[in-house]
């Protein structure tokens, strides 16, 4: 009999002892970003500026797609005209591939004199 309460009394202080240190377990949870960031009180401004800054950078990028559809316009318009010079055609070339475009030189026969 005594046997037999040592024996419970270690499996209780066991289970007692694993309970206390079974709480430190690992857990591992989920969070909704969007609404932790919703709740934040600088959301708002930080959207209205990313809002701004994307308005600028649309408003530039038709500025450029403007310049570039006038620009491969003349060089087209030139590099079919047979009186235009290489100089000229090159200049264009060069200022398209500044704008990201690269058109294809056209080859100009120099009659040697």
């Amino acid at each position: 009999m005594k046997r037999l309460v040592s024996i419970l009394v270690f499996t209780g202080l066991f289970l007692m002892v694993g309970n206390l240190f079974g709480q430190n377990t690992l857990k591992i949870g989920h969070i909704n970003s969007g609404l932790v960031f919703a709740a934040m009180p600088e959301s708002d401004s930080a959207q209205k500026k990313l809002e701004r800054s994307a308005k600028q950078m649309q408003a530039i990028l038709e500025e450029t797609q403007v310049e570039f559809n006038k620009k491969y316009e003349e060089y087209t318009r030139l590099a079919n005209d047979a009186t235009t010079s290489a100089l000229i055609t090159t200049s264009l070339s060069a200022s398209m591939r500044l704008l990201g475009a690269s058109p294809r030189p056209r080859n100009h026969s120099v009659a040697s004199a």
